[in-house]
């Protein structure tokens, strides 16, 4: 028998990722779960990315790949979610619009730093479809789910105008808390959604939820 009585819990992290699903839900989001297992043409081919195309601390360096591999649609790690919302986006093009989509998951990044080089991330990301999306549509949500995480626009967390392949130039900013880099926001570039087989408009946003958690008890 244990010599010491402890009791158990939901780990930090969890907690988050609950309470990001919370605020989404309520946002009118309906949640997606999808695999971490992926295919690399999703990942990089359909989002129209290079290789090893890393953009800051979103998805970076090479992918995380299995080893003698089965089945080429689960060949690799995911190191991001935007893709896998896409699909469901994909596969939702008969509902009734406007779509709203959201994922809280895991991710498995390159880091030469940690063990076997890879590191794992809790992510959050959200996507809006509709006729007429815009960038300020989803931009109202960003700001609901962090205002509630105590951080105001200019006096907690800040949007830098930035570029990003997979997005519309001079429609995409990147969110940052302080020295937190959190992710991106922005309106899904043409040539992305015409990969993916999208007819209309897209935006979205993932956010790194570790760096989140850091800044809300820093």
């Amino acid at each position: 028998m244990p010599e010491e009585f402890t009791i158990g819990g939901l780990a930090p992290q969890t907690l988050l990722a609950d309470w990001a699903r919370e605020v989404l839900i309520g946002c009118g989001f309906q949640e997606a779960i999808g695999n971490l297992l992926t295919s690399e043409e999703e990942l990089r081919g359909r989002m129209t990315l290079g290789q090893d195309s890393g953009w800051g601390q979103l998805h970076g360096g090479p992918l995380v790949k299995i080893h003698n591999v089965m089945n080429l649609n689960y060949a690799v790690l995911r190191d991001w979610l935007l893709p896998t919302l896409l699909e469901v986006e994909r596969r939702s093009s008969s509902a009734l619009f406007p779509h709203r989509f959201f994922e809280a998951g895991e991710v498995c990044v390159w880091d030469e730093a940690e063990n076997h080089s890879t590191r794992t991330e809790q992510r959050l990301a959200a996507v809006l479809c509709h006729d007429k999306a815009g960038f300020s549509e989803l931009q109202s949500v960003l700001d609901e789910l962090l205002t509630r995480a105590g951080f105001a626009y200019g006096a907690g967390y800040d949007l830098t105008p930035t570029e990003h392949p997979c997005f519309l130039p001079g429609r995409t900013a990147k969110v940052a808390i302080g020295d937190h880099e959190l992710g991106v926001i922005g309106e899904v570039h043409p040539a992305v959604l015409e990969s993916w087989g999208l007819y209309y408009p897209v935006v979205a946003f993932e956010l790194r939820l570790d760096p989140l958690r850091e800044a809300m008890h820093g």
